[in-house]
């Protein structure tokens, strides 16, 4: 099945969340196929914000949210936590949360150097990306906002508006091998996050410092793991809940109406109680399946240029929820073309990786 005629089906996917959130059963007029093919269609478009959430997760152990956290040297080759970390760039992270207000992003003056901070929402799209190519590198101040601000700002700022109250920041800065750390190390200090309300407060706006997490807190498993040992009702209770924050996007409009026509609200408590129980066993099979619908696409990678794959499409998903379920999977927090290219294969020149 193409990613075209397979994103289409999303209609049905959203109806079948409405299922999930605890309508009845009865007189719904699925079968078992029909749960199973609209399941399929469901944990696709839920895996970024799923799997966002439990890298924020990963993070927080250790890092509180609103604050940047920095990394002072190159990831080592145990690093887990991010898929495909850079190794020439230092990085900058931080996890917004604008429920209650703004906030405001602070950026150095990098005297010409390369830099950027990419603004992604919880669903995994790009929203903004400050940085040489497009603010230059002059010192500079960004408000960041949720989608349910309706108070003033200022109005000499640049605004940059979530459509999610969950936002993830990250900064990468040049840097020229181990040697340059600690010239990035002081512009790393001129990224700030201070919110609206808190602007005049001095103390509020220091930087906490610190080294990103290599790997994971303890022993526990990587966040693409921990997603993979959900099961069925695990995983769609997770996601309801994600939705009541994080909503769907714009152009999702026409499903949304759909769904708040069959009684849908976002964030209402999954029920798998209310279904059932015959039901169960084709849910818990499309979730199985749409796993492996998704490290199927990753293996795909390359296979029409002699071994590499170069992904463009990425970073900005629009409808194709496919291709951003398999970026998050094999690459979450890929910057859009204009900013990066990425090459990829699954095979070395002997056929095996």
């Amino acid at each position: 099945m193409s990613a075209r005629s397979f994103i289409a089906g999303i209609g049905g996917t959203l109806f079948f969340l409405g299922i999930l959130a605890g309508l009845p059963q009865a007189g719904t007029g699925l079968d078992k196929e029909d749960i199973y093919r609209i399941g399929l269609q469901a944990y696709v478009y839920a895996y970024p914000l799923v799997l966002l959430d439990q890298t924020r997760q990963a993070f927080i152990q250790r890092f509180p949210m609103n604050r940047f956290n920095h990394a002072l040297a190159f990831p080592p080759p145990a690093a887990r936590t991010v898929v495909r970390p850079n190794i020439d760039t230092l990085y900058s992270s931080a996890w917004l949360d604008l429920s209650a207000e703004p906030i405001i992003l602070s950026v150095p003056d990098t005297g010409g150097r390369y830099y950027l901070v990419k603004i992604m929402d919880a669903w995994t799209e790009t929203i903004a990306v400050p940085g040489k190519r497009t603010t230059a590198t002059q010192a500079g101040e960004f408000v960041i906002t949720g989608p349910n601000w309706r108070g003033s700002l200022p109005s000499t700022l640049p605004v940059i508006k979530s459509p999610t109250n969950l936002v993830w920041v990250i900064g990468r800065i040049q840097t020229n091998t181990s040697a340059d750390y600690a010239n990035v190390h002081v512009l790393q200090k001129g990224f700030k996050l201070v919110p609206l309300n808190s602007k005049d407060q001095a103390g509020s706006a220091a930087p906490l410092s610190g080294n990103i997490p290599p790997g994971n807190v303890g022993n526990s498993p990587t966040p693409p793991a921990q997603v993979a040992a959900m099961d069925a009702a695990t995983f769609f209770k997770t996601f309801t809940a994600l939705l009541k924050d994080n909503p769907p996007h714009a152009e999702d409009a026409p499903l949304v109406a759909e769904l708040k026509a069959i009684g849908i609200s976002p964030g209402e408590p999954f029920g798998p109680v209310k279904l059932d129980p015959e039901v169960l066993p084709a849910l818990e099979s499309a979730v199985r399946d749409a796993r492996e619908k998704i490290i199927n696409q990753i293996r795909m990678t390359g296979r029409e240029r002699k071994g590499w794959g170069l992904n463009r499409n990425i970073g900005r998903y629009g409808t194709d929820y496919l291709t951003r379920a398999t970026t998050a999977l094999g690459g979450l927090g890929a910057l859009p073309a204009e900013e990066a290219i990425y090459t990829g294969t699954v095979k070395d020149s002997a056929g095996n990786l």
